[in-house]
C-alpha cells in the first residue's frame, strides 16, 4: 500500500510540471505586422499544449496611423519550442475581409517559454509583401 502511495504521490507532482509547460504561451498577445497595406494592429490569442503546439487566433484592425485597414480574424495552429521558438500558419477564417489573405508567423518569444517571456518578435510569412511582427503579453 505504502508503495502505491508513494507512486501515486510522485504523478500528482509530475502533473503540474507538465501543464506549466504550455502556460507561457497561453493569453492574449497585442502589437502590429505589417504587409502590402502598412502597419495593421494584430492581436493573437494563443493556447499551447505541453508537447508544443499552438491554436489560437490571429486578429487584425485599424491602428491610427493607417486607419483604412479593415478587421478580420482567422483561426491559427502551429509549434512552439521550449526555447520560444514560434510557427503559426493559417488554418481558417473566422472574418475574412474582402482582398485578404492568411499570413503565418515565424518568430521568438523573448527571454525563451522558461524565461516567463512577455514580448514575441519575428517574420511575417510571405516574405516580400509582408515584412515583420511584434506584440507583447496583454
Amino acid at each position: 500500500m505504502r508503495l502505491f502511495v508513494t507512486a501515486a504521490a510522485l504523478v500528482l507532482l509530475a502533473l503540474p510540471a507538465a501543464a506549466s509547460a504550455a502556460e507561457p504561451i497561453d493569453g492574449t498577445w497585442e502589437g502590429a505586422y505589417v504587409c502590402g497595406q502598412g502597419k495593421t494592429g494584430l492581436t493573437l490569442t494563443l493556447d499551447g499544449t505541453a508537447d508544443g503546439q499552438v491554436t489560437g487566433t490571429f486578429s487584425f484592425w485599424p491602428r491610427q496611423d493607417n486607419p483604412d485597414v479593415p478587421s478580420g480574424s482567422f483561426a491559427v495552429r502551429g509549434t512552439i519550442t521550449p526555447q520560444g521558438d514560434l510557427r503559426l500558419q493559417g488554418d481558417h477564417w473566422i472574418d475574412q475581409p474582402a482582398g485578404f489573405e492568411m499570413v503565418g508567423l515565424e518568430g521568438k518569444a523573448l527571454g525563451g517559454l522558461n524565461g516567463g517571456a512577455d514580448a514575441m518578435m519575428g517574420t511575417v510569412i510571405p516574405q516580400g509583401v509582408c515584412t515583420e511582427w511584434a506584440a507583447k503579453r496583454r
